[in-house]
């Protein structure tokens, strides 16, 4: 059995390259990716991250393809 792995918002920066500004001001805000908060500390599921990134993904030869039809 797999065990999902948790991030803390240091790990999801190096990861994603978001700053951790970013990451605090979008939990403010109540947009980005979705975290945990366990007491004081913030967890993101890794799982959430990668699809985060998807989900912002941008495909030029798509796009290119879209432009052309």
């Amino acid at each position: 059995m797999e065990t999902e792995r948790y991030l803390t918002a240091p790990e999801v920066e190096k990861f994603s390259g978001r700053k951790l500004q970013t990451l605090a001001n979008e939990r403010h805000q109540g947009r980005g990716i979705p975290y945990y908060k366990v007491g004081s500390s913030i967890r993101y599921k890794l799982s959430d991250v990668i699809s985060f990134m998807e989900r912002h993904r941008i495909d030029p030869e798509a796009r290119r393809e879209i432009q052309q039809g």
